[in-house]
């Protein structure tokens, strides 16, 4: 499947939890390595900046990630959590 953001004001955000981890192979952090040499190869890909994210959308993101935590404790029976 191929995605294309024709919106200028389309953000990519990046899950880097476990990108260290060698359980796998590293296959998360080589998959990211590979994606981010195709975007690099194509002429918008030259556009991805992390530099751009606002101050309004971090806190956004940190809004998101707080109600993920809480959810979590909420909903994931204590026993189970590590």
């Amino acid at each position: 499947m191929i995605f294309r953001a024709d919106s200028q004001d389309t953000k990519l955000f990046i899950n880097d939890y476990n990108l260290e981890s060698d359980w796998d192979n590293n296959m998360k952090l080589k998959s990211l390595i590979e994606w981010i040499k195709r975007w690099e190869a194509d002429a918008n890909g030259k556009d991805v900046q992390t530099a751009d994210v606002t101050e309004e959308q971090h806190k956004a993101m940190a809004q998101l990630y707080t109600y993920v935590i809480q959810k979590y404790y909420e909903i994931i029976p204590a026993a189970t959590k590590k």
